[in-house]
């Protein structure tokens, strides 16, 4: 291990606890229209084909289905989760997925640019999102599109509202 390579807590690896069965935990709709702006209606087809693209915090690999479906030159994977990333790695194996920490990516990919980098609803899970901002930042070629998205904090509310109902499904992490 790096010297300068931070300790993962259990608060960073709590997707690893989620991996078999994370997707009963989310909101496949808000998944789903996610994936279909940023990707199919921001980026579109063009920008995505022939280019070199990196999906950042790729979870279940939502993104990265959608970026390979137009014939990217290469897609990489990245999560905290080696068992996300191992999971993904079997249902996208066109993709090279990947374990690396949001907050060290120039040290998880060796210092590679990216002509399309993708973090959607990922900043706000690591403990300091400026940081990983600045890293993915940092992972795009000049010239390059960076595509962040990240909850509304004006629907913080609402969510603890269904979270006491019980109407949204809950986990830790």
């Amino acid at each position: 291990m790096k010297a300068n390579k931070r300790e993962l807590t259990k608060f960073d690896l709590a997707y690893d606890d989620l991996a078999a069965n994370w997707e009963n935990h989310i909101c496949n709709y808000d998944t789903q229209r996610r994936v279909e702006v940023l990707i199919s209606d921001f980026l579109t087809p063009k920008n995505v084909s022939d280019k070199e693209c990196l999906d950042a915090g790729c979870g279940l690999g939502y993104f990265t289905k959608e970026l390979l479906k137009y014939n990217p030159r290469k897609v990489t994977s990245v999560d905290i989760s080696q068992r996300l990333v191992d999971r993904l790695s079997k249902v996208a194996p066109e993709a090279e997925c990947l374990q690396g920490d949001l907050l060290d990516l120039d040290s998880s990919l060796s210092g590679r640019k990216f002509d399309v980098v993708v973090s959607s609803d990922v900043i706000e899970h690591t403990p300091d999102p400026k940081v990983a901002v600045k890293q993915l930042v940092n992972s795009v070629r000049p010239g390059g599109l960076l595509v962040i998205s990240c909850p509304n904090r004006r629907w913080k509310w609402l969510l603890g509202i269904a979270n006491l109902l019980r109407i949204r499904k809950i986990y830790k992490g």
